[in-house]
């Protein structure tokens, strides 16, 4: 607010636009900020494209005019209105993008990376329990869009299938690495609903187990295993993990990130041998004489978030 200051203008003696408006832009900026413009190596940008820029706009006015304090859609203040779309168009575009945008592209990019976590967790808990889970044609890939007349954009089909595609022989951890181009997304999305397809008496009626987990490290997980006869699924999902993030390790994974953090098992699955769906990785639980564990490190050692067949 203060580098963007000069680019408020005063409509009825009252700053346009005014402080809660201006908030919720920053807000909307963070989230909806396309990841390919995201300076991860190379130099920061000192404007927003304008096919961009038009879609804030479009989103800003939107806003306002629905929470009917300056405007609204039948008695619209068109000064507030131009004073808040020129703002919009100056903070991004040449006139002060330049200060702007190398002040606030860090936060976002860190702010996005940490979203990564939180999607795919989302993803797998949608996957893993009980109901259908439903997916909705463009959100297999990131999906940044805001509300109409923004999400109304036609969805790209061909590159998805091009996504698709390249999954063949790929290594999670190197969509990880490149997690911008969305397909990280998309590789939990296909092989976890390949697995509810192989599996639909464990998903379609199995019994739901939650499942304790025990964490050392400042962060939390939740897992839950879906069960029927011999057939079993463990789902795991890491939350709150904001404190394990940093610029050496952008992802909560292995153990030496979650330590001895541990999800309990039921005597049922103690003994019985896993694969993560996600790469490959064979997952032995350890069993004393009274408990059986499996370590989160074992489960999220390449990918943030595991579902864990049952052999």
């Amino acid at each position: 607010m203060r580098i963007n200051r000069t680019q408020r203008r005063l409509v009825d003696g009252d700053p346009a636009p005014d402080r809660n408006d201006e908030y919720r832009l920053y807000q909307v900026l963070l989230g909806a900020w396309p990841v390919e413009l995201m300076p991860r190596s190379g130099s920061t940008p000192t404007r927003a494209p304008q096919e961009f820029i038009d879609r804030i706009k479009a989103y800003m006015l939107k806003a306002i005019r629905e929470a009917k304090l300056h405007t609204s859609w039948l008695t619209t203040n068109q000064p507030y209105e131009e004073a808040l779309t020129q703002f919009v168009e100056r903070i991004l575009g040449e006139a002060g993008g330049a200060k702007f945008l190398p002040a606030f592209l860090p936060l976002q990019e860190r702010v996005a990376t940490l979203a990564v976590v939180n999607s795919l967790s989302q993803l797998v808990l949608k996957l893993g329990s009980p109901g259908v889970p439903d997916f909705y044609q463009g959100t297999e890939l990131w999906d940044l869009n805001l509300v109409d007349p923004d999400n109304r954009r036609p969805v790209d089909f061909e590159t998805r299938r091009q996504a698709l595609a390249s999954l063949d022989g790929a290594a999670a951890g190197d969509l990880l690495a490149d997690w911008p181009d969305g397909r990280i997304k998309l590789l939990v999305t296909h092989r976890g609903l390949q697995l509810r397809r192989a599996l639909p008496d464990v998903f379609v009626g199995g019994e739901y187990v939650p499942l304790a987990v025990e964490t050392s490290v400042d962060a939390e997980a939740v897992a839950f295993a879906r069960v029927s006869g011999e057939d079993a699924v463990i789902v795991v999902a890491p939350t709150l993990c904001v404190a394990l993030a940093s610029a050496e390790r952008q992802f909560p994974l292995g153990g030496e990130c979650w330590k001895t953090s541990r999800v309990l098992l039921p005597e049922s699955l103690r003994h019985r041998t896993f694969r993560n769906v996600f790469t490959g990785a064979e997952v032995r639980p350890i069993v004393t004489a009274e408990h059986g564990w499996i370590f989160l490190g074992q489960a999220l050692q390449e990918l943030p978030v595991a579902m864990l067949q049952a052999l």
